[in-house]
């Protein structure tokens, strides 16, 4: 019995779905180095911050040495009380520029420490052991999906039943790892499982098409 539409339009979005899901899949393998990258990046923001201050520090002093010279010198060359006091104004208003813009560079660079670590603090279980593993659980779901779907192009009996399971499993495990990505990293683990939710909305889309299509042709075959 030739094939009904729903059943080619459905095997034909799911076997794109899997294919698109496994290859996804695989950047989650990689999260154990990023992890360990964005450590190394954190250690190298907060060096940087640590070698900006000392600069600082070492600016001040090398000013308040040259205001010293300054006023030693002009011991053995007096100036004018207008002088002292266009000197002295002067010098306070360099000093208060001065503060200010460390004070303002400084608040600065710390805005932009946290909220890099408020976007990227991972815990070490869910780059080490998590994501590693739902990675290989993915791709093992999808390739199963993928079956599913190239069985349910060919009409075979059993590809119903395949595909009903290949798309709730992918519901499920899209659900458990969003769960606990938002558990790791709030907001933004969220961000990160958008093409998984994606994913999980089509596939609900699509057990909804086949539980309502017409299955003759299935149990002809």
């Amino acid at each position: 019995m030739q094939r009904p539409p729903w059943a080619t339009a459905v095997s034909i979005i799911g076997i794109v779905i899997a294919i698109y899901g496994l290859l996804n899949s695989g950047a989650g393998l990689m999260m154990p180095r990023m992890g360990a990258m964005l450590k190394q990046g954190k250690q190298m923001e907060q060096e940087h911050m640590e070698q900006e201050e000392q600069n600082i520090k070492a600016s001040e002093a090398q000013e308040k040495k040259e205001a010293k010279q300054q006023d030693f010198t002009g011991k053995d060359f007096p100036e004018s009380e207008a002088q002292k006091e266009f000197s002295a104004k002067a010098r306070q208003d360099q000093e208060a520029f001065s503060q200010q813009a460390d004070k303002s560079q400084e608040k600065a660079m710390q805005s932009r420490m946290q909220q890099q670590q408020g976007m990227f603090n991972m815990p070490g279980w869910y780059t080490d052991f998590f994501a590693p593993l739902a990675s290989l659980i993915s791709i093992c779901i999808f390739a199963f999906y993928l079956f599913a779907s190239i069985l349910l192009l060919q009409t075979k009996p059993s590809s119903i039943s395949f595909f009903s399971l290949a798309a709730c499993a992918t519901i499920g495990f899209t659900i458990l790892k969003t769960l606990v990505a938002v558990i790791a990293m709030s907001s933004m683990g969220m961000a990160m499982e958008m093409t998984g939710i994606f994913i999980a909305v089509v596939s609900v889309v699509l057990l909804v098409v086949v539980a309502q299509g017409d299955k003759e042709a299935f149990t002809a075959a």
